[in-house]
């Protein structure tokens, strides 16, 4: 998916384009095209903001595979400003380091564009925090690098974009250091042949087979969590099973990451989700005049610190605390994956 604008970094290592940090590298040429590099060791999803005036428009998402460059922008304008918001795939348990990013802008789960992005007026969309992209006024720039803490080259990363992907789908490649050596190659071997992928077939085509086998093998089994917000969120998980309710917390999720709260398969009758955004402080997040959490009727027991009860009854009376859990029939699925964003009414 193109369009003829603009992107840039998101929720990983970057920095603005008019200056450098760790993780980010900007090639500061005077270019009629603009791509976006991805020499992390994941797969990304970004999604752009362009604003023009005092109207702003959202589009996404651009699938960039780990060691490839994305031709995203096909011109720039002076009275434009541009935002850029990267994630992973629901594959991974953990991704990048978030960078600091303060421009709350509009998305949707699936592909989108979005008119007046600075506010969701579809409560299904959810606000996550876009890094603003700058030029200086004599050149414009050519390429943003996205790179993770390992700082790999684009061979590198796509080595072991391959191996990290292969351990999600059940193969062993060994350790995920950006070399192909002997049980890499077994393991991609291996994969290839249970899942018809050719040596002919591209790059692209390899990566969407390993990340469609991850994703099945993660939805198969256990709960993930995971963080659509520029905020820490810390979130507690409940099973209700014949009479008894078992709950548990806290998971703590970095801006942007994931977390498996369970990793077996799923049994039970009910699961009940909550959880809650603080700040750099430890605070809460205050959104729309209220605490941001994510929560519902059902009334479970929690503590303040890290917790395990079964005990629900007179929680204050107990010397814990008691919090709104939003509840869901388990049926026979196994595997569940949950994302924390925020809905702009």
């Amino acid at each position: 998916m193109k369009i003829g604008q603009c992107l840039a970094g998101g929720m990983f290592l970057l920095a603005g384009l008019t200056g450098t940090a760790p993780g980010f590298t900007a090639s500061p040429t005077r270019a009629a095209e603009y791509q976006l590099c991805n020499q992390t060791s994941y797969v990304l999803d970004a999604a752009l903001a362009v604003q023009i005036r005092q109207t702003t428009a959202s589009q996404g998402w651009f699938r960039i595979y780990p060691g490839d460059c994305e031709v995203i922008l096909s011109r720039t304008e002076d009275s434009e400003r541009y935002f850029v918001y990267a994630r992973t795939p629901d594959a991974y348990d953990t991704a990048p380091l978030p960078t600091a990013a303060a421009n709350m802008i509009c998305v949707a789960e699936e592909d989108f564009l979005i008119p007046g992005a600075w506010r969701c007026a579809d409560p299904n969309n959810s606000m996550v925090s876009f890094s603003e992209v700058t030029a200086d006024t004599n050149s414009l720039i050519g390429q943003t690098i996205l790179t993770g803490e390992n700082n790999f080259d684009q061979e590198q990363a796509r080595i072991a974009g391959l191996q990290r992907l292969l351990i999600k789908a059940g193969f062993d490649p060994g350790v995920i250091d950006g070399n192909q050596g002997e049980q890499t190659s077994q393991a991609l071997a291996a994969f290839r042949q249970r899942n018809n992928v050719s040596e002919r077939e591209s790059d692209a085509i390899l990566f969407q087979a390993l990340l469609d086998a991850a994703i099945e093998k993660v939805r198969s089994v256990g709960l993930t969590y995971c963080n659509d917000t520029e905020w820490t969120v810390f979130a507690a998980v409940g099973i209700s099973s014949e009479n008894a309710t078992r709950a548990e917390g806290w998971f703590e999720l970095a801006p942007g990451g994931c977390t498996r709260a369970i990793r077996d398969a799923l049994e039970g009758d009910k699961l009940h989700v909550f959880a809650q955004a603080h700040d750099g402080n430890g605070f809460p997040v205050i959104h729309n005049g209220a605490p941001l959490q994510w929560g519902g009727d059902t009334e479970l027991c929690t503590k303040a610190t890290r917790f395990e009860t079964e005990t629900h009854e007179n929680c204050r009376a107990q010397g814990l605390n008691m919090n709104g859990f939003t509840s869901e029939d388990i049926g026979e699925r196994t595997g569940r994956i949950i994302r924390f964003g925020i809905a702009d009414e």
